[in-house]
């Protein structure tokens, strides 16, 4: 009996050291989708990202499944295995994950912002940035409420949700008035009753994480489902399938209406394709520790693939076809930037690269 439990316990040890993987490794390549939305590369040759294809789908059409997921994925993490009697707990280590880095890197943006103001070359690099303007008002506001590195909107909303954790168990705690609770919710925004836009940028984000809340609380095994060959064709050809709705229909992106509740569903499929079709590439994933600073990729591809992208653009031909090649390679560049950064604060700086990566 003690070596069944001992076995018991390694396999369940195993499989959640797989999951933290998986998980880790899908949040990068979401992380990844951010930095090539925020990708404004082609503005520096005057031209726009939906004006060409190729540029379109990478920028707002293919990662459109990167923000719903981080949402779904935030509220299942939080609350599987959720009960009152933890509440204390969970706060104590989003408060490290999350509050934490969301200080340091809004410090980090007001100082720089400074730059940005005050170094006419810094702004050459980075233009369309914020300026800082001194006053108490907007050193609080950059302080707290990410004036100066507007990504940084997940992150508080995030936060936001955290604290009303015990409204939202409350509500989904019940399997069948959970559900209610969910649809409810969702004609409330297909009525434009909705969170206020002037702290989340996308007015849908309570439905993805009361998705993904739900999940957690009243199916939170289905992380250890194996999908097979079926469950990834079936993510395939849902992702492949999403995409071409999302492309061939932009009045989607309204936000209220009928419209705006299809543009949910097909963003829910697309979200529950890409995991299926992830999924097939979860045994060939490898722990890799860069896997880990998805959160550095989120909080500093504003800064650092620009300025990539504009050395570029300073000794390149200027035409499209460049251009295009500019808004992929700074991208790539952008990533072993971040890897490389990342690997001297983990190495040298250890105490920073908790505090900076919410200790990932």
């Amino acid at each position: 009996m003690k070596s069944n439990s001992i076995d018991i316990v390694e396999n369940n040890n195993i499989e959640s050291n797989a999951h933290n993987i998986n998980i880790a490794a899908i949040s990068f390549v979401l992380s990844v989708m951010v930095m090539f939305i925020h990708n404004s590369t082609l503005s520096y040759y005057n031209y726009s990202n939906n004006s060409y294809i190729v540029t379109n789908l990478f920028s707002y059409i293919i990662p459109r499944v990167a923000v719903p997921l981080f949402f779904i994925m935030s509220g299942f993490l939080f609350y599987r295995n959720f009960t009152y009697s933890i509440i204390l707990k969970k706060y104590k280590s989003r408060f490290k994950s999350l509050f934490i880095p969301y200080l340091f890197w809004n410090i980090f943006s007001l100082v720089f912002a400074a730059l940005v103001t005050y170094l006419p070359f810094v702004r050459s690099m980075l233009s369309g940035r914020k300026l800082f303007e001194p006053s108490v008002i907007n050193i609080l506001s950059g302080i707290f409420l990410h004036k100066y590195y507007s990504p940084f909107w997940f992150i508080e909303g995030l936060i936001i949700f955290i604290l009303f954790c015990p409204i939202i168990y409350l509500f989904l705690r019940q399997r069948y008035l959970g559900a209610i609770a969910f649809i409810f919710v969702c004609v409330l925004y297909g009525f434009g009753i909705d969170l206020p836009q002037s702290i989340f940028a996308n007015g849908d984000v309570l439905i993805y994480y009361l998705f993904g809340s739900y999940l957690g609380i009243h199916h939170s095994s289905i992380l250890n489902l194996k999908f097979g060959y079926k469950g990834h064709i079936l993510g395939t050809v849902g992702s492949v399938l999403s995409i071409i709705l999302l492309y061939q229909y932009p009045y989607l992106t309204q936000e209220y209406s009928l419209n705006g509740i299809i543009r949910v569903v097909i963003l829910l499929m697309y979200c529950i394709s890409f995991w299926l079709m992830f999924d097939f590439f979860a045994k060939y994933i490898k722990n890799y520790w860069w896997f880990s600073i998805s959160f550095i990729v989120f909080a500093t591809h504003l800064y650092i693939q620009p300025i990539i992208a504009k050395m570029i653009y300073i000794v390149m031909p200027k035409n499209i076809t460049f251009a295009i090649i500019n808004y992929f390679i700074s991208g790539i560049v952008a990533c072993f930037v971040m890897i490389i950064t990342s690997q001297f604060l983990k190495k040298y700086l250890p105490k920073m690269w908790k505090i900076a990566s919410g200790n990932r």
